[in-house]
C-alpha cells in the first residue's frame, strides 16, 4: 500500500488524517514542520501538507520538493483561492480546501497517487 506523508502543525489535523488513513491502509508518517517534511519526502508515495506552517509556506515546499522530485502534494487550505494562485497549475500539486469531509481528502489522495498531472479540484 502506498505511503502518506502528514504535515500540519496541528496536532488535531495530524491525528485525525492519521487515523482516516491508517485506516484505509495505507503506511503513514506524521511531522509538525516543514524541514522535517522535505527530510521524509523521499521515503513516501504522497505528501499532504497545510499551507501556512511556522517555517515554510506550501508554495516554498512544493519549490523545494520540486528541485528533487515529482511528488504528488496536495496543499490543504481555509484559503483555497489564494493559494492556488499564488502556487499556481503546477505538475502533481493537487488542493482541498478546509474544512474537508474525508471523502473529498480520501478522493484527492487516489487521485493524486494516480498520477494525474495538474490538479482541477
Amino acid at each position: 500500500m502506498a505511503r502518506v506523508l502528514i504535515v500540519d502543525d496541528q496536532a488535531g489535523i495530524r491525528g485525525m488524517l492519521k487515523m482516516l488513513f491508517q485506516h484505509l491502509k495505507y503506511d503513514v508518517l506524521v511531522c509538525d514542520n516543514a524541514k522535517e517534511a522535505l527530510t521524509l519526502m523521499h521515503d513516501v508515495d504522497v505528501m499532504i501538507t497545510d499551507y501556512l506552517l511556522p517555517e515554510l509556506t506550501g508554495n516554498e515546499i512544493v519549490q523545494k520538493v520540486r528541485e528533487e522530485s515529482q511528488l504528488p502534494i496536495v496543499v490543504m487550505s481555509g484559503l483555497i483561492d489564494e493559494v492556488r494562485a499564488k502556487i499556481g497549475k503546477t505538475p502533481h500539486v493537487f488542493y482541498i480546501e478546509k474544512p474537508f469531509s474525508i471523502i473529498d481528502m480520501e478522493n484527492i489522495v487516489k487521485t493524486a497517487l494516480a498520477g494525474c498531472a495538474i490538479s482541477e479540484q
